[in-house]
């Protein structure tokens, strides 16, 4: 999943804004050179994203704990924004792809429901007060709602699915 994250972010260098990742993918995730900020909502999560990266010195890491709808930078402030949430939903991808640079990539990682065994987990999973997994064409569609066009979407092993979509420029933003 991660060689996906990454070919979809693409390869030059600058910053990259990571929400809710897995501690242990931080590591593949940052590059030399490159700045990698990650937000985390939960206290826990923030402090295993600190610990696993504390012996990386090659990326610039910085670890948030925030509320990634409220995030507190300045628009176009960073070069990717990459969503590791799941559901992929909670995130509301409008006001979060104003933090992305024109021309920058907005990224979509999540376990997808698919077939009739990826629904009935997705119908076991909501039953346990825990959200349904999203279909792989509803990434799509979130982000062509968000106001981002040319999506493209890859399927990684496990039923993750990285959905991503180019920034455009806005002419208002001058």
């Amino acid at each position: 999943m991660i060689d996906l994250v990454r070919a979809a972010v693409g390869t030059g260098s600058g910053r990259l804004l990571v929400l809710e990742p897995p501690a242990a993918t931080l590591r593949q995730l940052g590059r030399p050179g490159e700045t990698l900020v990650v937000a985390c909502a939960a206290r826990k999560t923030a402090r295993a994203c600190r610990e696993r990266s504390a012996a990386d010195e090659e990326a610039a890491l910085v670890v948030l704990q925030a509320d990634p709808a409220r995030l507190p930078f300045k628009p176009r402030s960073f070069d990717a924004l990459v969503s590791m949430i799941e559901p992929a939903p909670s995130l509301p991808i409008g006001p979060s792809q104003r933090l992305v640079r024109a021309g920058g990539v907005v990224v979509l990682a999540s376990r997808v429901r698919t077939g009739l065994a990826g629904g009935a987990a997705s119908i076991v999973r909501h039953a346990r007060r825990g959200p349904a997994l999203p279909r792989a064409g509803d990434l799509t569609a979130w982000l062509l709602r968000a106001g981002l066009r040319s999506v493209r979407q890859a399927t990684a092993p496990g039923s993750v699915v990285v959905t991503w979509a180019e920034v455009r420029p806005r002419p208002w933003e001058g």
